[in-house]
């Protein structure tokens, strides 16, 4: 029989590959794990949100990770809690729940707080 699957025994680049992507998916559930620990733990919503954002920076090896809450006013997400070495670039980032037509702004996110790669979508959007 043909072999539909590739060789038997992949080259080192691969192995390498693989290896790596187990060790991130190991990464994300111990992440998982902690954080599903923690929601029966915390006192109230700050401790919670404190405690998952110091597991993922710790436990899933994330520069950054923040939660935010919306302004029900403004409509502008705001971070309650951060953690990891960028937490400062979080003041460059804005992030709308509302479209913002005027700004070129359909999803809602305020152009600073996008990617290029959102950028490049929002464009093929419009």
């Amino acid at each position: 029989l043909e072999r539909t699957h590739g060789p038997s025994h992949p080259p080192a680049r691969d192995a390498a590959t693989h290896a790596a992507c187990l060790r991130r998916t190991s990464r994300l559930y111990a992440v998982l794990s902690h954080v599903g620990e923690a929601v029966f733990r915390a006192s109230g919503p700050d401790e919670l949100f404190e405690t998952v954002c110091r597991i993922a920076v710790e436990q899933g090896v994330f520069p950054l990770v923040w939660i935010g809450m919306a302004d029900p006013v403004t409509g502008e997400v705001r971070p309650a809690t951060a953690a990891g070495l960028a937490v400062a670039s979080l003041t460059e980032v804005r992030i709308t729940v509302r479209p913002e037509p005027e700004r070129g702004c359909r999803m809602g996110l305020a152009p600073p707080g996008l990617t290029d790669k959102e950028k490049h979508r929002q464009k093929l959007l419009q």
